[in-house]
């Protein structure tokens, strides 16, 4: 039979606090602020800008989606500046297709290092993601 000692029983307690902490740290993020507004732009397949009634102007890239890149053109110099990935015109083209120019509420739970709005994204009339939407 085996002997617990304060050592085994401080390790199995710290295992513990460890997970614990993990749970709480992946439960849901909490909402900076809540936006409405209408879909002005699509950047790529998990970005795009909004205007609200206010006349505030968002970028927002869609919180859990990491969509392949679109190919990026310099305007200046008319040249490529950063290639695409594949599939990023056709995800592009489905978040275009979904949401351009239409009503959306954001909530906004973060801030990324580019300063884009990162949230979850819902269209007014039916009240469901986005990414459910025919």
């Amino acid at each position: 039979m085996r002997k617990i000692t304060s050592t085994t029983i401080l390790i199995a307690f710290c295992f513990l606090l460890l997970m614990l902490l993990f749970l709480i740290s992946t439960s849901t993020q909490a909402l900076i602020r809540t936006v409405e507004g209408s879909v002005t732009a699509v950047s790529d397949g998990d970005t795009f800008k909004i205007g609200t009634i206010e006349g505030t102007r968002l970028k927002i890239r869609l919180y859990g989606i990491d969509a392949p890149e679109t190919e990026k053109i310099n305007r200046s110099t008319g040249m490529i500046s950063k290639q695409g990935q594949p599939y990023g015109e056709e995800a592009f083209g489905a978040l275009k297709s979904k949401i351009l120019g239409k009503k959306v509420r954001v909530d906004i739970i973060d801030i990324d290092r580019y300063k884009r709005m990162v949230g979850r994204a819902m269209q007014q009339l039916y009240h469901i993601p986005i990414s459910f939407l025919p």
